[in-house]
This record gives structure tokens, C-alpha cells and sequence, in this order.
């Protein structure tokens, strides 16, 4: 299933993200041929950027897709960036 929220501003231009569900409780975003983040269910919404760094946790999936579009726009509950959780890595 792949989902197309709309544009983004960066660096370098607008450019759509794009998301797709790859695994159960699992979707990764891109932009153009670019990842731009992912989304984990783990009893709640976790969402990392290209890097891994934890954005924030979130209650439902639309606020945690959003997170990677605007995070200023939307309360996660963020935490310390010096804490990376890679969405694959999560209970090794």
C-alpha cells in the first residue's frame, strides 16, 4: 500500500513523500529516490528519520507520518537525539 502526502519544502525543493507499508507495522517514506524516514508500530508509533534518529513517538499513524513533513507542527513525545533506534533493529 503506498501513500502520498503532500509536498514538502527542503534544501534543494519541494518534492513529494511517498509511503509504503513494507512489513507488518512497518512503513518507510521516500522522496523522489531518497528515503526519508520510517515508522514503526511498537505498542506505539515510532518515527526515525534518513539518519535513524528517533523524531518522536506518536499515538496514531497519520501523526507519525506527518512528523517527517513538519515536525514543528506536530507534538510527539521527542527524544534525545543521541538515542538512534534503526526500525529493523528494534527488539535485538
Amino acid at each position: 500500500m503506498t501513500t502520498t502526502l503532500p509536498r514538502r519544502t527542503t534544501a534543494t525543493g519541494a518534492s513529494a513523500v511517498t509511503w509504503h507499508e513494507t512489513g507488518p507495522g512497518m512503513w518507510t517514506s521516500r522522496t523522489g529516490k531518497d528515503i526519508a524516514g520510517a515508522v514503526q508500530l511498537v505498542g506505539t508509533f515510532i518515527t526515525t528519520n534518513a539518519r535513524g534518529d528517533v523524531v518522536g513517538t506518536f499515538d496514531t499513524l497519520p501523526q507519525a507520518q506527518a512528523a517527517l513533513t513538519a515536525p514543528s507542527a506536530h507534538p510527539g513525545r521527542p527524544r534525545s537525539l543521541s538515542r538512534r533506534l534503526l526500525p529493523w533493529s528494534h527488539g535485538r
